[in-house]
């Protein structure tokens, strides 16, 4: 513990009162000044009320509480695997033993906030089709970009990670694609939402046991050093 310290891997002034005021200051900024910004730039107050984003959606259309349930979940693994990701790479980037474990685990964490905005607001199906014009098949073309690039630079840690669930990930995510792109009916729309479901799951497994077994193995080796 004291070897990560020594890195500057876990603070130590922290429990200062002034300086746990100046955090809750900052997450009162960092939570009210976008809400505020999108509650503005949406005209939402002379439309239909602040209620439209700030209460449940199943409360505002007197729907089941199980609406979406599937969904919401799935947002839940993207949140829990970007957080995995980010929040491994804040500990070990300084740590030079770490480097291309920390430039993955980087890319992916971005990569996977990127996947959960867009499942949770729709990017690809609603606001850039219907609102900026934008062709779903640019963002299908972007999303390969980005993961051929980010594979391309990271190809050779990728290659030491858990290849099986990495690629069982990728064809569960490319059923669901082709499901949704190539079949319309309603339930191959919900074989779609399953495939992805999976492939959800199985990105989130694949990440939380990366990071567990590289923090857990940074822990070791500074357990193992101090008993020397």
């Amino acid at each position: 513990m004291k070897n990560l310290i020594a890195l500057n891997l876990i603070p130590t002034a922290g429990t200062k009162p002034s300086y746990q005021i100046k955090i809750v200051a900052l997450i009162f900024l960092a939570t009210m000044i976008p809400v505020t910004l999108i509650f503005l730039f949406l005209n939402i107050g002379q439309k239909t009320g602040i209620s439209y984003l700030t209460r449940d959606p199943s409360a505002l259309t007197h729907t089941p509480f199980y609406i979406g349930l599937f969904s919401n979940i799935g947002i839940l693994l993207w949140c829990a695997g970007a957080t995995s990701c980010l929040f491994s790479y804040a500990i070990l980037k300084k740590n030079h033993r770490y480097r291309e474990l920390s430039k993955f685990l980087l890319f992916s964490g971005f990569l996977t906030c990127f996947l959960m905005f867009d499942d949770l607001l729709l990017l690809h199906e609603e606001v850039f089709p219907k609102y900026l014009n934008i062709s779903e098949n640019v963002f299908y073309v972007f999303y390969l970009a980005i993961i051929l690039f980010g594979t391309f630079k990271n190809f050779n840690f990728i290659k030491k990670t858990e290849l099986i669930i990495l690629l069982a990930a990728v064809v569960f995510f490319v059923l669901s694609i082709v499901s949704d792109r190539i079949y319309n009916s309603h339930l191959v729309a919900k074989i779609e939402d399953l495939w992805k479901l999976v492939g959800i799951s199985t990105w989130f497994t694949y990440l939380t046991r990366l990071c567990l077994r590289e923090i857990s193995s940074l822990i070791h080796s500074s357990a193992t050093h101090e008993d020397f």
